[in-house]
């Protein structure tokens, strides 16, 4: 919030504050959550899945009606003039309504926290296991798809197991995410894999390929945002930004399908290592273009295609992760700025130079394949 704001309560539920209220009713605030309950009819039905918060207290203030809030198997009834708190990581429900009710909700910090209480596994068959957790991606969306127009889309979720994917996809309404089918790996998959990739077994439709474990932490599920954005890209211009690069016509030609990840680049060349570091740590667009310049220099054709390519795919990607970290409260990833430098510095590198483009020329982030276009130049110049 910037300045006053001062409203009556209306006759209506709505979110009196948060990150996008939806009417001048409410003030845009990304760190506190008010949410007012005005209504006649209960919203929980049979009762809500208990669930926690990661990083934020919760706290329910009942004006008129009354609540049952259920919390570590114990039920409570809170009545008019009445509330009751939540603090972070502690599992609770509201379980009944009693309208008419009149009702706040604040929470804060206003992250997308919330984790659903998943039934006991051996409880569920292994096609049900994961619907809940992908439910949250929903929530976390609304929350950040403001940030980048990759984030508007979800796409198709594999989860790995057992040599086998699990593939999770929108049902039609797109409100939902739904078990489609299981399929055998087509090739060897690395544990605790975080990936994104047509799926020939789908289709060639491009999936996030993940392990369960991505949905043990908040962060877990940005990781699947990281991998959207790869998906995007793949559908918003990356076959044509790759076929204008000689190295990838190169290895299309020796039918060299790895070159992303094992081409032999100068990591350990001092005058590179020395170039490089300050395009980590600088933070203007002026003061990158000396060492964008000493970059070309050094560097041969293919090495620095390879370089400008793994800046715009993995760059674009890390950047927007640590713009949605960032929402959540979630500390940024770093990762890829420490020496012995590796592929994943360009992960640093190129967040860090779009990070610089993007303060210069905020819409070019928009428009991925332009981005890519700028980035090339700019090394060109």
């Amino acid at each position: 919030m910037t300045q006053f704001h001062h409203r009556k309560l209306p006759d209506y539920s709505t979110l009196l504050s948060g990150h996008t209220p939806p009417d001048e009713v409410g003030f845009p605030s990304s760190q506190l959550q008010i949410w007012y309950n005005n209504t006649g009819e209960s919203w929980v039905g049979d009762g809500e899945r208990p669930h926690k918060h990661l990083h934020s207290d919760e706290c329910f203030i009942v004006l008129r009606g009354s609540l049952v809030v259920e919390v570590d198997g114990r039920r409570y009834t809170i009545g008019p003039r009445e509330f009751c708190c939540f603090p972070a990581g502690q599992y609770h429900a509201v379980v009944n309504v009693h309208p008419p009710v009149e009702t706040l909700m604040i929470r804060a910090p206003s992250v997308a926290d919330k984790i659903c209480q998943a039934k006991e596994e051996a409880e569920l068959p292994m096609t049900s296991n994961y619907t809940t957790h992908l439910q949250q991606l929903f929530d976390i969306q609304q929350t950040i798809r403001d940030i980048h127009p990759s984030l508007g889309k979800l796409f198709p979720v594999a989860i790995f197991s057992d040599d086998q994917f699990f593939i999770y996809d929108l049902d039609p309404t797109g409100q939902e995410y739904i078990f489609v089918r299981q399929v055998e790996t087509p090739m060897p998959v690395p544990p605790q894999v975080r990936a994104a990739f047509p799926l020939e077994s789908y289709g060639e439709r491009m999936v996030c390929v993940v392990t369960g474990d991505v949905f043990d932490e908040l962060a877990g599920y940005v990781t699947i945002f990281h991998e959207f954005v790869h998906c995007q890209q793949f559908e918003g211009g990356e076959q044509h930004v790759k076929q204008s690069l000689d190295i990838a016509r190169q290895a299309q030609v020796a039918n060299d399908f790895m070159w992303e990840l094992n081409h032999p680049f100068p990591y350990m060349a001092p005058d590179f290592i020395q170039a490089y570091q300050s395009v980590l740590e600088v933070q203007t667009q002026a003061e990158i273009m000396p060492a964008r310049r000493q970059l070309q220099e050094i560097l041969s054709a293919n090495d620095y295609e390879y370089m400008v390519w793994q800046e715009w795919k993995e760059g674009l990607a890390r950047f927007i992760e640590n713009r949605i970290k960032v929402r959540l409260g979630l500390p940024e990833n770093q990762g890829g700025k420490e020496q012995p430098f590796s592929r994943v510095t360009f992960y640093a590198g190129g967040a860090n130079f779009i990070a610089a483009l993007d303060k210069a020329e905020p819409a070019l982030i928009s428009d991925i394949e332009r981005l890519f276009e700028r980035m090339f130049q700019e090394h060109r110049s």
